[in-house]
């Protein structure tokens, strides 16, 4: 069974390239352009992995993330963060995010996936 990604984006050519990378290695994506949109498809759709945005409109990605880890259903889901500036930059406000978890735009789409693959294989 393929694993689902949930991709948060309010970009949509940057929605466009997580759809084609992700579906082209075998996984099934469910997109979302907004906190609110995430947070409906995280629970609906019980993701194995979220790829979240750090800017986008209704709610940050660190507001999804602090929904996401409050919730019984997806506090579990790893959570990769997008964003167009540098790890070094955000990473006062996001200091709970590891370096492995971050990527920034424009993304080196090999390095993203894989991570993807590495941590599903570790059973994540």
């Amino acid at each position: 069974m393929a694993k689902n990604i949930l991709v948060v984006d309010d970009e949509s050519s940057y929605l466009k390239a997580f759809v084609r990378l992700f579906t082209r290695a075998g996984y099934d994506v469910v997109t979302a352009v907004s906190g609110v949109d995430a947070m409906n498809k995280a629970h609906e759709f019980n993701p194995d992995l979220v790829v979240l945005d750090v800017h986008m409109p209704g709610g940050c990605g660190g507001d999804v993330y602090d929904l996401l880890s409050m919730s019984v259903q997806t506090r579990e889901t790893p959570v990769f963060f997008v964003s167009g500036k540098d790890y070094d930059e955000l990473h006062s406000d996001f200091s709970f995010v590891k370096r492995e978890q971050f990527f920034s735009k424009p993304l080196d789409e090999a390095l993203l996936l894989d991570r993807v693959r590495a941590l599903f294989a570790s059973g994540s």
